[in-house]
């Protein structure tokens, strides 16, 4: 069996730098805060677009 994973997170450096580091799908939370990563695999708006985007990566 091979298992997959994916991070979120909403800081660019310590969450999706580090998860894509890490050899995982990186899945940025939008917020006000930071500007876009340039290495991320999805972007989102609210935590429950989450499902169908794990559906969707698969």
């Amino acid at each position: 069996m091979c298992a997959k994973s994916v991070f979120v997170g909403d800081h660019p450096e310590a969450d999706i730098l580090g998860a894509k580091g890490a050899g995982l799908k990186a899945i940025w939370k939008r917020n006000s805060v930071w500007a876009e990563p340039q290495d991320v695999d999805v972007i989102i708006d609210e935590l429950n677009e989450i499902p169908s985007i794990v559906e969707q990566l698969k």
